[in-house]
């Protein structure tokens, strides 16, 4: 990676979600797809590919393809009682994507 022309090699994967999810972002673009930036990023989904808030939600979910995908798990309860204030979630869409970051080299 290079930032103001200092270089470094990425390995930390923290931040590795919030990049993809800005690549997916701009490859939307690029192929002329209409989505919306949900702009409560604490809260799914993270894309509206409609006008409408109530549908065709798109929720893109990242992990570590050496360490199982446990992603929400953590948070099923809070999950159930969002369906309770608005069903309509349950029929998001989800993209995952599985990455390595081994040697600086990302493979997704």
């Amino acid at each position: 990676m290079n930032l103001l022309d200092v270089e470094f090699k990425l390995n930390e994967k923290s931040a590795l979600g919030d990049i993809i999810q800005e690549w997916l972002k701009n490859w939307l673009i690029k192929e002329k797809i209409f989505f919306r930036v949900n702009p409560n990023t604490q809260e799914p989904p993270d894309f509206f590919l409609s006008k409408k808030d109530d549908q065709d939600l798109l929720e893109v979910k990242v992990f570590d393809y050496s360490k199982s995908p446990n992603f929400d798990v953590a948070n099923f309860d809070t999950y159930i009682r969002a369906l309770q204030e608005k069903p309509y979630k349950i029929n998001s869409d989800y993209l995952i994507f599985g990455y390595e970051l081994k040697d600086s080299t990302l493979k997704i």
